[in-house]
């Protein structure tokens, strides 16, 4: 190794922290042997990390139920490795067990962190999990259904199954965290139609008549815990609050002005709930009262150009608004729920909704009237983003994207035609058009589970 590289990585090392020289490209380059972080250069080990550390070879993992996939930690104790003696635990056994190798087990569907531990010490790594069926359902707004397809996470492979009535012009559609309700916000009957899902084959059962609720509801939110269901009634100017009984079926609690919302969202700590407004060109956060599930609003964001919908970063603390001619990155404060100007990023499209990759190193903004889908990359220590690719889907008329949980695959929501699929390079964030499946009619929204 030449003196000149080796001298750089000793000034990385020396003038900024551990933590952040680990989140340094350059060194995530030299640290690992291979693209897919799974074997350790002992090198460059033994020169960062001269103390105990633990580290794990992802940051995320999605499983599909039922089946096993492995995580490998690794102790560095004054330079030297091992992978043994490593305490592994799950938070949630119920969702995903962990056996002394690392070997993660799918058990039913929800999200849960798996943690390596070194034992004795107060020194651990973690890594989120989500635990899903493979199905897909789709708000089909001009037909009145929710349509019932399955997706193979290997291939990116979607098949029609069903269709399901509902009431008239679902555009909102969310499957509660655990995977065993679906709702729909019906715009045009100013309604919430319930269902209960078949785990096994994903099929839907009407659990109770339709919820009327607040004129033309759009997008849903539920919380982590699966209580609460937030709708956004779009013309009542209300944001719309309910419990989610033990059997599924919902029971109205409150309602919450603001203007003109179309979008509610939780962030991914379950702290906080945000929504459009105060103005249409605003973000408002809400702190969610964990045992009630009421709403208290905490903060209020800078403006920006267009009134837009936006996602969240995994790690909660930044949000990515699809405004016009420029994108807002805001940075939301985990303690008192203040929202603030992060990054503007120029933007020549119109982008209708965005999704972020779950390994956070991608945000993706979906454009809906040039069909295009393009690929932002994420600093995730400052949450700015730079255009990295963008891929056409060669339809008119595209709406929301979701992500499977294994970050391969992606589908898009397309009201001038058949369902888009799409793959995802993990390691460049560009997007493969693998092409289109029919799905009993054009689709709005989507939700995974």
């Amino acid at each position: 190794m030449g003196r000149h590289y080796l001298f750089l990585l000793l000034l990385i090392v020396t003038q900024i922290t551990a933590s952040a020289c680990l989140a340094n490209p350059l060194v995530q380059r030299l640290l690992w042997q291979d693209s897919s972080k799974s074997k350790i250069n002992p090198f460059f080990a033994l020169l960062l990390f001269n103390e105990k550390r633990i580290i794990m070879d992802k940051n995320f993992l999605g499983i599909k139920r039922g089946t096993k996939e492995k995580l490998n930690a690794t102790i560095f104790i004054s330079g030297a490795s091992s992978a043994s003696g490593i305490e592994w635990s799950s938070a949630n056994q119920s969702v995903a067990t962990v056996d002394s190798s690392g070997l993660v087990s799918g058990v039913s569907n929800g999200k849960t962190v798996i943690q390596a531990k070194i034992p004795g010490e107060n020194i651990s790594v973690t890594c989120p999990v989500t635990v899903f069926s493979g199905y897909l359902y789709a708000s089909l707004d001009d037909s009145n259904l929710v349509a019932i397809a399955s997706f193979n996470h290997l291939t990116g492979d979607v098949t029609w199954l069903n269709t399901q009535p509902t009431g008239v012009s679902p555009t909102g559609i969310a499957v509660d965290p655990f995977g065993r309700y679906l709702y729909t916000g019906n715009f045009d009957s100013n309604t919430i139609s319930q269902f209960g899902i078949n785990s096994n084959d994903g099929s839907l059962s009407v659990l109770a008549p339709a919820v009327v609720t607040g004129s033309n509801p759009r997008n849903i939110a539920i919380s982590l815990d699966s209580k609460f269901l937030y709708i956004a009634n779009e013309t009542a100017n209300l944001v719309s609050q309910y419990t989610i009984g033990s059997s599924g079926t919902l029971t109205p609690v409150t309602t919450y002005p603001t203007l003109a919302v179309t979008f509610v969202s939780i962030d991914p700590t379950g702290k906080f709930l945000l929504t459009i407004g105060p103005t249409l060109t605003q973000l408002a956060s809400y702190s969610i009262d964990p045992i009630s599930g009421n709403l208290s609003q905490r903060g209020t964001s800078p403006s920006f150009d267009s009134q837009a919908l936006f996602s969240f970063h995994p790690n909660g603390r930044y949000i990515f608004v699809g405004s016009a001619p420029n994108l807002r990155v805001l940075e939301l404060n985990s303690d008192s729920g203040s929202l603030s100007t992060t990054a503007d990023v120029a933007y020549s499209a119109v982008p209708h909704s965005s999704a972020v990759h779950p390994n956070g190193r991608f945000v993706y903004f979906v454009n809906a009237s040039v069909g295009s889908v393009t690929c932002f990359v994420v600093d995730p220590s400052t949450g700015f983003i730079q255009n990295s690719s963008s891929v056409a889907t060669g339809f008119s008329d595209i709406r929301f994207m979701v992500i499977d949980p294994t970050g391969n695959f992606a589908f898009v929501a397309n009201k001038s035609g058949n369902l888009i699929r799409l793959k995802i390079n993990q390691e460049t964030g560009e997007l493969l058009f693998l092409g289109t499946t029919a799905v009993g009619g054009t689709q709005w929204n989507l939700a995974l589970m």
